[in-house]
């Protein structure tokens, strides 16, 4: 039984969890598409978004970036390993398209 306005220990715990599953994503902060620079180190750091955009600005091309398909596919596989929905779906639609990979191929 609770006072009323006073959260249950469960409701804490839970508020707890989040804020550690949270925090190292927090720290990493992000990086906007098109600042290579920044990409690159925060994805050399083991952040996964940073990877996904970084995956983003190969496959499109520009911004000084030359187009490169198959790198693209190695930065969305690693944004994936890394627990980026982003980099997961990115990877998901490469290789439905059979853009940067060897053939069609499913994964």
């Amino acid at each position: 039984m609770t006072r009323e306005g006073a959260l249950p220990i469960r409701e804490i715990g839970l508020a707890l969890v989040v804020a550690v599953v949270l925090a190292p994503v927090a720290a990493h902060g992000t990086c906007t598409s098109g600042d290579f620079a920044g990409c690159s180190a925060r994805c050399d750091t083991g952040d996964g978004e940073a990877c996904s955009n970084l995956g983003t600005m190969y496959r499109l091309g520009g911004r000084g970036v030359a187009r490169d398909e198959a790198r693209a596919v190695e930065l969305y596989r690693k944004a994936c390993n890394l627990g980026s929905t982003t980099g997961c779906t990115r990877l998901r639609e490469m290789y439905s398209e059979g853009r940067g990979v060897k053939g069609k191929q499913t994964k």
